[in-house]
């Protein structure tokens, strides 16, 4: 049994003849192994912190920068969590660990003196370089050159990337080599390799590496320009963490004026709401705000108070509206474009908190002159179609919501568009409009791949598996559930998906499903969103914890003026609320029916009445309550919830044939053994495994009977 690294061979290797002799006889193997990637690598970084905090951007800076090799990942992980311990700062843009340096450097052992400053002064160059630029910034022949070079691949340190151009295999074999310099040594190098750069052409000029150049030569102010412009280019092709970089190093220039330092901030801040970093983008908007208003820019501070208080509520914060009150006091009247800002920023959280009426008011306050810029009547539109949605106005949300749209089309900014399609798909199931919110699913899927917005493709998923719930698709729900990670750094996404994956577990069966999502979430502490009520609730009741199903539901009745979308929560509480609870909940019910449309809360309404009145004893009024919702939910194309409307009415048997065409195998056995001397033997086989979702071709095969039967 023979273990090596493949990167560590090469020609002069003492191994390599006896490798190609046994790798030339019949009876040997070999197995690959690749490097580690997705859930394995994750897997390892757990097991190796065993239980120590790393935050998610340290988390993944080691991720990046071990490049999956595992020895890389463990020592960098180790040094994270020393300097975390003993200086609290567990960044990794420090020396690299000594016996991490060590071994990458005992690689360079076969190179001469003279190759190895030729490696080293490309390695100052950075992981990427060319032959003409490490020419021009040595005094050696470029034939001397190019030898080095093919030794350097030779023994797999660097690697041809194109004819001229080279990398270094490991990006850590670059800073090992670069770490060997003193200070005071390289800032002349990189000024004269920044030099060189600024005398090529236009076309092949790289401005990421005059910014990384001028930067480490400490010229501020060319440093400042040239990583802002960087970080520009990367955010054009997604490079997230990569802009976020190079707008850092922008910032280190102490002589940035205000607004420029404003600007670079709100940057900064816009990067990390799209990698899901939260808090860290929101106390970089507060510092975008703050550096604003000591440059006497109002609009821009506005804008950035507002950003920073949107993403407060996103993470669970109180009183994320108190920033933008404040900022309002002391607004003069002639500020109208800043004050429009404040208005619309409380205006979208008034209407996030279930207050369209207040909500109505603050839009009412925004300055028509400020819808001519595109952002503010972007948002306008997307608050606008919401307060229609709240009040069941489907004409008003179409007509706000294709308004919504164009804007955030015009702008083209992926994070608005996709806000666009995911909300207006919400919307649309709410009404039961099935096309549509499919359509709006399939394309904020595809703008979020094409930005590579993963936090935004887990919305997506996380809501199809939500459509297809509500349509009874009980199976492609669950498939659904499986693109969406219980880890997310979304705060919302995690707890609706997991409010989801719970219900959609508990309609299957699915005991993996629901040990998956179940412990992801602390009850006790996270703030829940009230959409997400009915599966928790349904587990822990299930699990002999009715006390707790109903304390949990007490916290999600919010005091609004119409809650909407949470219909599956009130429900919920109908069944499993205490009898002060239950009050509530129907006045919920009852304010969001009274708008002009059906929505799925009016068909709920009677089965909360039906509920009520099958406790009190009073059948016949629950059957026609019952009856009335059935009818209403199969108008808006819900099935399990026309099914449960139906068993309420005492019509189990169409209740058990919507349960088994959604594939509901719990409520299929529930009913099944009720049902046992309704149905014979046969049928009963036949409808557990359609169910499971078995086709009926197949049905007829596994049980030998004939593809009428079935049927």
């Amino acid at each position: 049994l023979l273990s090596l690294r493949s990167d560590a061979l090469h020609a002069e290797h003492s191994t390599l003849a006896a490798l190609a002799k046994i790798t030339r006889t019949s009876s040997a193997g070999r197995i690959d192994l690749a490097a580690l990637r997705g859930p394995e690598l994750r897997t390892f970084i757990d097991d190796a912190l065993s239980g120590i905090a790393l935050s998610e951007q340290h988390s993944r800076t080691v991720i990046l920068s071990g490049e999956g090799n595992p020895f890389f990942t463990e020592e960098l992980l180790k040094s994270a969590v020393e300097r975390q311990r003993t200086s609290g700062d567990a960044a990794l843009d420090k020396d690299l660990p000594t016996t991490l340096r060590a071994m990458l450097l005992e690689r360079l052992r076969p190179l001469s003196e003279t190759e190895r400053r030729i490696v080293a002064q490309a390695a100052v160059i950075g992981r990427t370089f060319n032959v003409a630029l490490l020419a021009a910034t040595l005094d050696v022949a470029e034939t001397e050159i190019l030898e080095t070079l093919r030794r350097a691949r030779d023994f797999q340190l660097i690697e041809e990337a194109s004819p001229g151009v080279f990398r270094f295999r490991h990006a850590l074999t670059r800073q090992a080599l670069y770490e060997t310099y003193l200070g005071a040594e390289v800032q002349p190098r990189h000024r004269a390799i920044a030099l060189a750069l600024e005398h090529e052409s236009p076309e092949r000029r790289s401005v990421e590496a005059l910014a990384y150049h001028w930067w480490a030569a400490g010229d501020t102010e060319r440093a400042a320009r040239y990583n802002e412009l960087a970080g520009d280019a990367a955010t054009a092709i997604h490079a997230h963490e990569d802009a976020i970089a190079f707008y850092r190093r922008a910032l280190e220039t102490e002589s940035l004026d205000a607004t420029l330092r404003g600007k670079i901030l709100e940057k900064i801040g816009e990067r990390q709401v799209t990698l899901t970093l939260q808090q860290d983008g929101r106390a970089s908007f507060v510092a975008a705000a703050a550096s604003y208003r000591d440059a006497g820019s109002v609009e821009r501070e506005a804008h950035c108070l507002t950003q920073g208080a949107i993403i407060a509520y996103h993470a669970g914060l109180p009183e994320p509206t108190t920033p933008l009150e404040s900022m309002l006091e002391r607004l003069d009247n002639g500020e109208y474009l800043a004050r429009s800002r404040i208005h619309l920023g409380l205006a979208w959280l008034t209407a996030t908190f279930g207050f369209p009426t207040r909500s109505a008011e603050h839009l009412a306050q925004v300055d028509r002159r400020a819808l001519s810029i595109l952002e503010i009547r972007t948002r306008f539109h997307n608050v606008a179609a919401w307060n229609a949605m709240t009040v069941a106005d489907l004409e008003g949300f179409r007509t706000e919501h294709a308004a919504w749209l164009a804007a955030a089309q015009e702008t083209k900014s992926p994070r608005l568009m996709l806000a666009a399609h995911v909300n207006g798909a919400s919307c649309h199931i709410s009404f039961g409009c099935h096309r549509e919110a499919s359509e709006h699913l399939a394309a904020g899927l595809r703008v979020s791949r094409d930005s590579r917005d993963s936090s935004g493709e887990e919305s997506c998923h996380g809501l199809a598996a939500l459509y297809h719930l509500m349509r009874g698709e009980l199976h492609h729900a669950r498939a659904a559930m499986d693109s969406v990670s219980t880890s997310s750094e979304h705060r919302v996404n995690a707890v609706l998906a997991a409010g989801w994956a719970l219900l959609i577990g508990s309609y299957l069966d699915d005991d993996e499903l629901i040990d998956r999502w179940f412990g992801e979430v602390d009850l006790t502490s996270v703030r829940l969103e009230p959409e997400c009520g009915a599966g928790f609730a349904e587990v822990l009741v299930r699990r002999g914890r009715a006390a707790e199903a109903a304390m949990l539901l007490h916290r999600l009745i919010p005091d609004c003026e119409v809650l909407r979308g949470s219909a599956l929560t009130l429900l919920a509480i109908g069944r499993y609320g205490t009898a002060e609870d239950r009050v509530r909940a129907r006045a919920h019910l009852a304010r969001a029916a009274e708008g002009p449309d059906e929505t799925i809360e009016r068909a709920a309404l009677p089965l909360f009445d039906a509920m009520e009145c099958g406790r009190d004893g009073r059948s016949s009024d629950a059957s026609a309550f019952a009856r009335s919702a059935a009818d209403g939910f199969r108008r808006l194309g819900m099935p399990l919830l026309e099914a449960q409307a139906l068993e309420f009415a005492g019509d189990e048997a169409g209740a058990f044939l919507l349960y088994r065409r959604c594939g509901a195998i719990h409520e299929v056995r529930r009913l099944e053994g009720r049902r046992a001397g309704i149905i014979s033997q046969r049928e009963r086989e036949i409808a557990l495994l359609a169910a499971k979702g078995t086709s009926n071709h197949d049905i007829a095969r596994k049980l030998s009977i004939t593809l009428k039967t079935v049927e």
